[in-house]
């Protein structure tokens, strides 16, 4: 889906809980569709930029996923990680030396994507 939200390749998001994410202005702005069951996408209104996607039910639903090209603090994730390598297309070459997983683990969180120092981070639309 991110391919399709995104009209690229890949989309560059990071993931933190609820709790630790605030949107610091133009949250007013902010619209949402339900993109697949239990997903719902949130974008700008005024130009149609992709904000968030946040599962609404069951696991992970206490967590958001962002844009990062949406941050207005530092964010240098602990860990890194490429997911639904399945989908990539051809001419997208691999980074071997972060790794690549079909789908997200089944249990655990420790690629929770928070700061160094593990503050929240903040966003603008």
């Amino acid at each position: 889906m991110c391919q399709r939200a995104h009209g690229a390749a890949f989309a560059s998001f990071g993931a933190v809980p609820l709790a630790d994410f605030r949107l610091v202005q133009g949250e007013a702005l902010l619209r949402q569709y339900a993109s697949s069951p239990g997903v719902v996408r949130r974008f700008c209104g005024q130009c149609g930029s992709p904000i968030t996607w946040q599962r609404v039910q069951g696991e992970w639903a206490d967590w958001t996923c962002f844009t990062l090209a949406t941050l207005l603090t530092p964010f240098k994730p602990a860990k890194q990680r490429h997911v639904h390598c399945e989908s990539a297309p051809a001419w997208q070459a691999a980074d071997h030396a972060i790794g690549c997983e079909a789908t997200r683990p089944a249990q655990g969180r420790a690629a929770d994507g928070r700061t160094a120092d593990g503050a929240a981070v903040d966003a603008a639309v």
